[in-house]
């Protein structure tokens, strides 16, 4: 059974890397013929340098007269992530055995983290991206600890947005495929999973020119209208209609008028309230009129649009597994530009709810934006909502790539959050809604609000208190700053996310979360 990427589009995905020269008497060496790899999981023993086989390496051993287990004795796989053999006498052209943790990891309360699925997304996602400098056609992958955490970490670990280069040789795209594994549904649903985030990994990385606010609508229509999803493109006239003043305020200073999209899946019961999901979708933000300290130009088509691309990505997982629950989704696509009409700082806008908020700095768009999105939703009389966006650079500076900001004034809400981010490994903090920030968005100010809390300091707290006052009555609602979980810098500890890429973050803890959300009596998965 083939598991197809569903990652099309204008980027191209998957390594391009020339083989080397290896004997034809290697399975599927042969010049012109497929090239498969396999992923196999190997343990850690209770002593130091000892390595235990997976029950799947364990047969795949016998079947090879036990040269997997002299290849591992002589291989250093203590102090290595996977290693690769080329010269088994198998069917494959090179194995990798991947390094998927102690065989007794389980929940880790002090991490907050189920260590097992971890360990086996980081083992696949290792070992596929190591038999990808091979250049294999096909990549083969037992499903460990979990048949559903190894679905994630081969999918995405196999990912790469190469974008727009050009290479004389043809291009590889190996595809996954799972190896001997009898829990067909689980490996089905990590397949979703990753490739929802991988679709979300490729609009994140689209350039400012392609990923414009009509260049992801129609992709988004065409990669989610065959899922099932709804799909409503709304114009700026539209938008005026509906007295959207903070869209468009923040949209002015570009020539290209901000859209919105809004999604729509209906997996439960027609008259129930639906749970609301919005997604900044800043495509390029190079801070309006406030360019003084804005030293990285060329990041401003990547950080904004990570909320909607993960949005989008959650809406084609939920509507693939088809989750029985309704949702909602709004996107909004616009750019922040210093343009002739732009935003000016002091400015007093007045958003969806009628507030007056004054703007001293025109570097701080998505909170604005959301405010309207948020007063739009209760129209919808949603149960919950849900905002994803990079809502400050507090989270980049002080959390980088290791947790999201989590704000909720629910408790329970927060621990079926933190639940979800322990099984999906793509974490979530809790971040205080204190008064304390809240008087930072109340003065000083010539209006109701000021969209930049006083001296700047506490900026991610100040921006959740300010998304606060516009939640509908009744009303529960999740904020998540994914700005420093959005980019993984360093190669070190090795990940099933490749370093320096956009990780698509979290498009798999929001789908984990509806799913608690929708069934609490479920059992959690684990290994």
């Amino acid at each position: 059974m083939f598991i197809r990427q569903a990652l099309r589009g204008l980027g191209r995905a998957g390594h391009a890397i020339k083989a080397a020269a290896y004997s034809a008497s290697a399975g599927g060496g042969e010049c012109g013929s497929k090239k498969i790899g396999l992923v196999l999981g190997v343990y850690r023993g209770c002593q130091p340098g000892e390595v235990r086989m997976s029950k799947q390496t364990q047969m795949f051993d016998e079947k090879i007269q036990g040269k997997a287990k002299d290849f591992l004795l002589t291989s250093n796989i203590a102090r290595q992530s996977a290693v690769v053999a080329h010269n088994l006498p198998s069917d494959y052209f090179a194995v990798a055995f991947a390094d998927i943790g102690p065989a007794e990891a389980k929940y880790n309360p002090q991490e907050n983290l189920e260590e097992c699925l971890d360990w086996t997304r980081i083992g696949a996602g290792v070992g596929a991206r190591a038999l990808q400098q091979y250049a294999v056609d096909e990549i083969h992958v037992e499903s460990m600890s979990n048949a559903t955490a190894a679905a994630e970490g081969s999918v995405l670990g196999a990912w790469d947005f190469e974008g727009y280069k050009s290479y004389s040789e043809d291009k590889v795209r190996p595809t996954v495929v799972p190896y001997n594994v009898d829990e067909t549904e689980l490996w089905r649903s990590g397949t979703i999973a990753g490739e929802a985030q991988n679709m979300a990994r490729h609009i994140a990385h689209l350039p400012p020119n392609v990923g414009t606010p009509d260049g992801i609508a129609d992709y988004t229509r065409d990669m989610l209208c065959k899922c099932g999803v709804q799909v409503s493109i709304r114009n700026a006239e539209w938008i005026e209609e509906k007295k959207m003043n903070a869209l468009l305020n923040v949209g002015m200073g570009s020539r290209r008028t901000p859209l919105l999209l809004e999604l729509a899946y209906c997996g439960g019961v027609s008259d129930g309230k639906p749970v609301v999901l919005i997604g900044d979708g800043c495509t390029y933000d190079s801070w309006g009129l406030c360019l003084r300290d804005n030293k990285r130009l060329e990041h401003g088509s990547v950080f904004g649009k990570i909320g909607a691309a993960s949005v989008i990505g959650a809406m084609q997982a939920i509507a693939r597994l088809s989750l029985p629950i309704n949702v909602n989704a709004m996107v909004p696509l616009y750019e922040n530009k210093p343009g002739g009409m732009a935003l000016k700082p002091g400015s007093v806008v007045k958003t969806f709810h009628g507030n007056l908020s004054e703007v001293h700095r025109t570097n701080v768009s998505t909170r604005l934006v959301l405010s309207d999105m948020i007063g739009y939703s209760q129209a919808l009389a949603p149960d919950m909502i849900v905002n994803v966006s990079t809502l400050s650079v507090d989270s980049q500076k002080y959390l980088s790539d290791g947790v999201t900001y989590g704000y909720t004034a629910n408790d329970g809400l927060y621990r079926t959050l933190e639940s979800a981010s322990a099984v999906t490994g793509d974490r979530v903090i809790r971040g205080p809604l204190w008064k304390f920030y809240e008087a930072k968005t109340k003065w000083p100010t010539l209006a109701d609000t000021r969209v930049v809390p006083h001296q700047f300091s506490g900026d991610s707290m100040a921006a959740a208190m300010f998304l606060e006052d516009f939640k509908p009555k009744a009303t529960s609602m999740v904020t998540l700053d994914v700005g420093g979980s959005a980019f993984v810098r360093s190669p070190k500890p090795e990940h099933y996310l490749r370093p320096e890429r956009l990780t698509g973050s979290p498009v798999r803890t929001i789908v984990e979360f509806l799913k608690q959300y929708t069934c609490p009596n479920d059992k959690r998965l684990s290994c």
